[in-house]
């Protein structure tokens, strides 16, 4: 544990059913590693692979440097996910968004 980051608890995912969706809020650990992190992502990823049929949002704060494009997000796209900030630049708050069978129009 980082002393400059004293906890109560673990680091959290939530799934919930919503309008339709299949919506995970993820806060990823910030003390640890890629490899942490991975782990903590493929757990998620495990869960989902019990509801294919089922549209899908992984959403949250994956502690995961935009300029650095980690390799522990390397299994979102074989399970169908994409990248909902596509290529944008510039700074953005949003740490990552990743859809499966969702569209948007307009």
């Amino acid at each position: 544990m980082n002393p400059l980051q004293p906890r109560r608890g673990g680091r959290v995912a939530l799934r919930a059913r919503t309008a339709g969706l299949l919506v995970y809020s993820l806060h990823l650990e910030s003390g640890g590693d890629d490899e942490q992190r991975a782990s903590q992502l493929n757990q998620v990823l495990t869960d989902r692979s019990r509801h294919p049929a089922e549209v899908a949002v992984i959403a949250g704060d994956f502690n995961n440097d935009a300029a650095f494009q980690s390799f522990m997000l390397a299994g979102l796209a074989p399970a169908g996910f994409a990248d909902a900030l596509g290529n944008t630049s510039g700074e953005h708050r949003c740490s990552s968004m990743n859809h499966r069978h969702f569209g948007v129009d307009g």
